[in-house]
């Protein structure tokens, strides 16, 4: 079962004050109820909830489709939400991934970026489109500009000289909204080759839309257990028990910081975090910034010198966030040889990564909590499958979500 645990330092408000509940209680209420600014953007919670087997057979449909022609490598034409949606899910689940190097490459142009990007992915794929393992995909939840649209035709042209025309149309494929699908019904996709997603899904809650799911897929994710996470939070998370719910808890802290401190870090303590910690923060920069309110991300330890003192020296204006994973799917043992070095650290007898990870994490929470006086907020999960990802973009959807309501603001107008 997926947990959270949130404890905080520095900063601790009463959420059994009946001020507190009522309020809470009230915004809650408004948002069951949909009665509250936004609410036409909640498909994304909906789609999520109502995720089913028929959802997975198809995605599970659409994988065989790819892996019958012997796919080994996809050329991926998107967007930054969807790349960056695609990286939060794979750095948590595949970082460490002893068997990386054996599964589907993905290959991403993004069209967010200046036009002599594109042509200079178009050099360098020029002599892959004469392998028979190569195929094309394109996704986005909005229709693309002109400039690109160009710039697929060019790609497919080159594409069918090498492939064959209907070869290569074989091996395109198209998971989009409607409005891209219409865009692109010049190149002749077929039907099959294509999943559409519905239109009331929001582009900034888009984690849980098909074209995530279906690239974590092709990687190895367990996409049931992924809904099942968020799922099985969302009884906390729309919880009228303030001291139960912790997305709420967090939202509050955060709503009554950024009055005082204008600046928050989310720090998590290995790799594993750099991509779901970009996502919250940039949804929250979208909203925030125009109030002078910045949120920024680290991964400690490597990024420790560039804002440990930095911190300490500011203490006045941050506020801390730290991220953690409890327990290893898979975890490593040191070798005696490095274990007994003379490097200062603790000698743990077990010999297990884990165990030095928690001596730091405790050296963290101490140094900022202790030393530079900040409020810091231990966030922990219990581990780092599929079941904790889904209830942790749950937590930080909602976190955010309630955290713009307390500020009197739509969550989705960014």
């Amino acid at each position: 079962m997926a947990t959270i645990n949130l404890k905080a330092y520095n900063y601790s408000p009463d959420f059994k004050n009946e001020s507190l509940i009522n309020r809470g209680n009230n915004l809650i209420k408004d948002v069951k109820l949909k009665n509250i600014e936004g609410f036409e953007h909640f498909g994304f919670h909906e789609l999520a909830l109502n995720f089913s087997n028929f959802n997975v057979d198809e995605l599970n449909n659409f994988v065989r489709l790819i892996k019958k022609q012997e796919i080994k490598e996809i050329l991926i034409m998107t967007t930054s939400k969807i790349i960056d949606n695609y990286q939060a899910g794979n750095d948590f689940l595949f970082k460490y991934d002893l068997l990386k190097k054996y599964k589907l490459k993905f290959n991403f142009i993004n069209v967010d970026n200046y036009e002599q990007d594109y042509y200079a992915k178009f050099e360098e794929y020029k002599k892959k489109f004469e392998q028979k393992g190569i195929a094309l995909m394109f996704g986005s939840f909005t229709k693309f500009s002109e400039e690109t649209i160009n710039f697929i035709k060019l790609l497919m042209n080159h594409f069918q000289l090498n492939q064959g025309y209907y070869r290569a149309l074989e091996r395109v494929f198209l998971i989009s909204k409607e409005s891209l699908e219409k865009q692109l019904e010049f190149l002749s996709i077929p039907l099959q080759n294509r999943l559409i997603s519905p239109n009331i899904l929001s582009n900034n809650f888009a984690f849980f839309s098909e074209i995530n799911m279906l690239l974590l897929l092709l990687q190895g994710a367990n996409i049931n257990d992924l809904s099942e996470g968020y799922s099985s939070g969302c009884t906390n998370w729309l919880s009228s028990n303030l001291e139960q719910n912790k997305a709420f808890q967090y939202a509050y802290i955060r709503y009554s910081l950024k009055g005082d401190r204008k600046n928050d870090l989310l720090i998590g303590t290995d790799e594993r975090f750099k991509g779901i910690l970009k996502l919250y923060s940039t949804i929250n920069n979208s909203q925030y910034l125009k109030s002078n309110n910045v949120t920024m991300y680290a991964i400690f330890s490597q990024d420790i010198y560039t804002y440990g003192q930095y911190l300490i020296d500011n203490n006045r204006n941050f506020f801390t966030s730290i991220f953690s994973i409890e327990n290893e799917k898979i975890d490593f043992r040191i070798s005696d040889e490095i274990n007994n070095t003379q490097d200062g650290l603790e000698n743990h007898k077990d010999n297990r990564i884990s165990s030095y990870y928690k001596v730091a994490k405790k050296g963290y929470l101490t140094t900022l909590s202790n030393v530079a006086s900040l409020p810091v907020f231990d966030i922990s999960l219990e581990s780092s499958n599929e079941l904790n990802l889904g209830y942790l973009v749950g937590f930080l959807y909602w976190s955010y979500i309630f955290e713009c309501y307390l500020n009197k603001l739509n969550p989705f107008d960014i």
